[in-house]
């Protein structure tokens, strides 16, 4: 990465020799994030473009979140040493003299307390989030060339200590940023939809969304996920991502993978293959929108690979799988929707008042040779009490995963598309999940499934035997539901 100071050399010199370019640099600095690096924006005088010739989008906001971190502590310093500030009489009056000369920190403050929480990774969050990002680069280029340089002087010394964020609390943020901007280097070669914030996105990349309890993501308000830990589980195996195409918002990606309970690295294996068929569909050719049939294959063929690159990551060392996971995916055309899926996760969809599995379960339980349409319903509500019902016959994480079951359905042929973990699955019968399907507001859907899972236990018509459990408790594994809403 290249330093801080020369990006800020680089600007202080454009405007130097174009001072009429301040009122649209910060549109141009947004834009070397958004739309890529165009070093054409910045003047060639005293070799200020070739000291950023190296410059990513990832450079850009290191730059602008240590310089608003500096004004915001430079603010702070001066509302508890400047003299005049302490002699006024009351804390609103010691305020409104401070947003007098630092007019930006209450917006910084409330960023600051944002980017202050661990479990946010400041760099992919502002990839995400637009509206704060160009708050923070005006507050930065507002008070570095365009207060003076006494201003600019006062922020080089005093903004370099430890942050109090709002809570009270003093931290190194700007240990914390370079970290996030390391952490973030995995997802260099995701496009982020910049048309509204994915924290979903975010939270998968940096590795976030393992380490929260509970997850709920909303994106564009057709597509939906929520996640829990469970009742009885100490981490989180479970990932999923809920995703538009950059170049076409109706090309949409949702999946869901759950990492193999009982073997060392499922998160990582559930991680790593969500991560990378991210990466895969941020890269693909937006003409294959129109083209299912030749996506399907390509889909098919990226499962496997990524299938093989955790067997040589993980597994090829050893004798038996230590880190794999399942996967159902889904991706939505112009026309039609791809649905592909390995081991026991499921897919369903709802057409008016019906409701139909998409899926075949993977495990040694089902029965050999049934698809999902000749399995009844009595019978799959019997399976998931079955006592090695979890126990499965495929997995992402395979060495040669010779094929993988996958399917096209026509958008017109359902209303609701949805994708569980075994979680959900194994404490909410058939009848159950169609009724929630049909009977739940949108922006509850996802909720509403993982809820029940967790408050009900499942309990077996037929009661207990040798080779049946009587129940299942409530909240005994992560649950994760997702959700793409048609009408």
């Amino acid at each position: 990465m290249i330093k801080t100071e020369d990006l800020d050399y680089a600007i202080e010199r454009t405007l130097s020799t174009h001072p009429e370019f301040l009122p649209h640099m910060n549109g141009i600095l947004l834009s070397q994030v958004n739309e890529g690096i165009n070093l054409l924006r910045f003047t060639r005088n005293g070799g200020a473009r070739e000291k950023i010739a190296q410059m990513e989008s990832d450079d850009v906001i290191k730059y602008i979140l240590h310089e608003s971190i500096k004004i915001f502590n430079a603010a702070s310093y001066f509302y508890y040493h400047d003299q005049k500030i302490c002699n006024l009489p009351s804390d609103r009056e010691k305020i409104k003299y401070l947003l007098e000369v630092f007019p930006c920190f209450g917006d910084l403050q409330n960023m600051m307390s944002t980017l202050a929480n661990k479990d946010i990774n400041a760099s992919l969050y502002l990839k995400g989030n637009s509206n704060d990002l160009l708050s923070l680069i005006n507050a930065t280029l507002t008070t570095r060339f365009k207060s003076g340089t006494s201003y600019r002087d006062y922020v080089d010394r005093y903004g370099k200590g430890q942050t109090v964020v709002p809570s009270g609390e003093v931290l190194d943020l700007f240990a914390k940023v370079d970290g996030d901007i390391e952490k973030a280097q995995i997802a260099q070669n995701v496009r982020v939809n910049h048309r509204s914030i994915n924290r979903c996105l975010g939270d998968l990349m940096s590795g976030v969304q393992l380490k929260n309890k509970r997850n709920e993501y909303v994106l564009e308000g057709s597509l939906y996920a929520t996640q829990d830990i469970g009742n009885h589980r100490s981490n989180q195996e479970d990932t999923t991502i809920i995703l538009t195409h950059p170049a076409n918002p109706e090309f949409k990606l949702l999946a869901v993978s759950d990492g193999m309970g009982g073997v060392e690295y499922g998160d990582k294996a559930s991680t790593y293959m969500l991560q990378k068929i991210t990466e895969w569909f941020n890269q693909l050719d937006p003409d294959f929108f129109y083209y299912p049939n030749e996506l399907k294959s390509a889909f098919q063929q990226r499962i496997s690979q990524i299938s093989t690159e955790i067997y040589n990551l993980y597994n090829a060392d050893y004798n038996r799988i230590i880190s794999g996971a399942t996967f159902t995916g889904a991706i939505v055309t112009k026309e039609d929707t791809i649905i592909s899926s390995v081991g026991d996760s499921r897919a369903y969809i709802t057409n008016g008042p019906s409701l139909e599995l998409l899926t075949r379960d993977e495990s040694v339980v089902w029965p050999p040779g049934r698809t999902p349409d000749e399995i009844t319903k009595q019978e799959l509500d019997d399976l998931r009490f079955n006592k090695k019902n979890n126990v499965i016959a495929r997995c992402i994480g395979l060495e040669n995963l010779k094929s993988v079951q996958s399917r096209i359905i026509p958008n017109a042929s359902y209303d609701r598309l949805m994708l569980f973990t075994d979680g959900i699955t194994d404490l909410l019968s058939t009848d159950r999940i169609r009724f929630i399907a049909l009977n739940t507001p949108a922006e509850q859907l996802t909720k509403q499934f993982v809820d029940e899972a967790l408050l009900f236990d499942a309990v077996r018509i037929h009661g207990g035997s040798q080779e049946y459990n009587a129940s299942i408790a409530a909240g005994k594994d992560n649950a994760t539901a997702v959700a793409y809403i048609r009408r």
